[in-house]
């Protein structure tokens, strides 16, 4: 995973917004709340405190960053936190179509195009015949005879 996940918007706009100034009053006691509740989604569907780890470092978030913040030594001692502290929740897989149900038409269609290069050779047969000899090869050669 390389780049941050929060520069994707849906529009096309891959620049960052402007980060708001944050209201002290209102912040959390514990930053930890916070990255939680930011991150709860990623961290929930982790299988292991490595992947949280990726997900910090595409953040932006470096080792001295996390030492100031969180007062953790390093990324991965704060992933493996973060893994202990939220509950496991797997998200359902994405049900996909059957490959094996195939309308008529694309069957249909599906055989035309695989027909295509035959009818080719069908329609170029009749080009490929001498002028005199009524063989493909030029006049004066048979197939057998070397080149002079």
């Amino acid at each position: 995973m390389s780049g941050s996940l929060w520069l994707k918007v849906p529009g096309g706009n891959t620049l960052p917004a402007i980060p708001r100034p944050r209201r002290t009053a209102t912040a959390a006691a514990d930053p930890m709340d916070e990255l939680v509740e930011r991150f709860d989604a990623f961290i929930a569907a982790a299988v292991h405190p490595d992947e949280i780890a990726a997900i910090l470092e595409s953040d932006g978030m470096n080792d001295e960053y996390i030492r100031l913040t969180y007062g953790r030594h390093d990324s991965f001692t704060l992933a493996e936190e973060l893994y202990t502290r939220v509950p496991r929740s797997f998200p359902e897989p994405r049900s996909t179509p059957d490959p094996w149900k195939v309308s008529l038409t694309a069957c249909l269609l599906r055989g035309v195009v695989f027909a295509l290069p035959g009818l080719a050779y069908l329609l170029g047969a009749p080009c490929w015949k001498g002028r005199r000899t009524g063989s493909a090869c030029p006049p004066g050669r048979s197939p057998c005879s070397p080149a002079p």
